[in-house]
């Protein structure tokens, strides 16, 4: 009886613990379904943008060429401030007569040297920005596996913001190294127009020559390099009557003053003509600068301009499929989430079950077997604990107790039952 009753618990225990696990199998089935892998070898880029339009994240392309030279995907062509290519940059002006002969507040001293300054500039420009383009193409683009057309244009693009920076940040660092050491070491203009000799021929023999610094309008060259004032054209050596030129300035120095000037005057046909005829050249006026195809204004100071290098902007074409076939990828894995499928389910709950149930068949008989036991330890503990208790009941019950208090004795003896002995009325 003892062996039935327990086969019944174990069966019912297995049946149990069988549905259970069950029910736990089917909604991890459902509520996760299975994760598959595909791979297809040599892909081309038609296939490669519908599996990354279907798969996303989840393709993955390694890359059989891991690097390659920016220049084979990648064109980038700057566009230079319309100054740099105008007929103010040519070499014609080098035919001006000698400056040195206007008076050191006339403009006609220091436009030769303007004009060669700006053509210097730009040549130095376009020259720096070939260089840093040409250093960013010839560098190697590495990525083991490809990356898809956002993430491609997203890190290109971050490296053509790179390299647009580093080309005028080393130009404007050179440029300024030149003017701190100009000024730093006080070197004399040839035009005299910063520092000029106090009496050189009337002055004690002396290795030594005297000079006092140049104000303008109160700055002292001596102290700052980029003191300036107005450009005007003086009618005549002495004479008191200036003509203003827009946007230019004089100063200690030819570099430092055209730097603090603006390209208003080269945008005005007037002003032009005003210069040729002061100059009296005798070639064509060149035409004035349009502001309609620049992103500058007009009263943009020329060291703006040179922090900028003169571009107006760039004109980048970036080709991703180029970039898929330096890749070249052998092959493209991808996973995608299966949808419910009863066939797979049952399969898998079939294959599942066998092994489920020959735990259960191993495990159940001894979870009921341990049970067992623990409840007939629990009964033999309980009935050593009452038969040691009864043994002292009857030890008290052969003890003669007598107890006085007034007129009333409580005599127990060998009975079980007290006898009560009642005081007389």
């Amino acid at each position: 009886m003892r062996a039935k009753y327990l086969g019944q618990l174990t069966t019912r225990l297995y049946i149990v613990l069988l549905i259970i696990g069950l029910a736990i199998l089917i909604l991890y089935s459902v509520v996760k379904p299975p994760v598959k892998t595909e791979t297809i070898e040599k892909p081309s880029f038609d296939v490669y943008e519908r599996l990354i339009q279907d798969y996303k994240d989840t393709l993955r392309c390694p890359c059989t060429f891991i690097s390659s030279t920016y220049d084979q995907y990648i064109t980038m062509k700057p566009k230079f401030h319309q100054i740099c290519t105008s007929s103010f940059v040519l070499n014609k002006w080098r035919h001006i007569r000698d400056p040195s002969i206007y008076a050191k507040k006339d403009y006609r001293l220091f436009l030769l040297s303007h004009l060669h300054f700006l053509t210097g500039l730009c040549n130095q420009s376009i020259q720096s920005v070939d260089a840093s383009v040409y250093q960013f193409l010839s560098s190697l683009f590495i990525t083991p596996e490809l990356l898809s057309k956002v993430d491609f244009n997203k890190r290109i693009d971050l490296r053509i913001e790179q390299s647009k920076e580093s080309a005028p940040r080393m130009f404007t660092h050179l440029l300024r190294l030149l003017r701190d050491t100009n000024h730093g070491n006080a070197i004399i203009s040839s035009f005299g127009t910063n520092f000029e000799y106090i009496d050189p021929f009337y002055s004690a023999p002396s290795y030594i020559v005297d000079i006092q610094a140049i104000n303008y309008d109160g700055c002292s060259c001596g102290l700052y390099a980029n003191c300036t004032i107005q450009a005007t054209l003086v009618d005549g050596d002495y004479s008191s009557k200036n003509v203003p030129i827009m946007g230019l300035k004089m100063g200690c120095t030819p570099t430092e003053s055209f730097l603090a000037s603006n390209l208003a005057c080269f945008y005005n046909s007037s002003c032009i003509k005003l210069i040729y005829d002061s100059t009296n050249y005798d070639g064509k006026i060149p035409n004035s600068l349009s502001i309609k195809t620049s992103r500058f204004s007009t009263d943009t100071p020329v060291i703006n301009l040179v922090n900028e290098l003169f571009i107006e902007n760039w004109s980048i074409t970036i080709e991703y499929p180029s970039y898929f076939n330096q890749c070249s990828p052998s092959l493209c894995s991808y996973t995608y989430t299966e949808r419910i499928n009863l066939f797979y389910t049952g399969t898998l709950i079939l294959g599942i079950y066998g092994g489920l149930s020959f735990v259960l068949k191993w495990f159940c008989p001894l979870i009921i077997r341990l049970l067992f036991k623990l409840n007939e330890y629990r009964k033999k503990r309980g009935n050593h604990i009452g038969l040691t208790l009864t043994d002292d009941t009857r030890n008290i019950e052969n003890t003669e107790i007598s107890v006085e208090h007034s007129n009333a004795v409580i005599v127990t003896g060998n009975s079980t039952l007290p006898s009560i002995a009642l005081p007389s009325l």
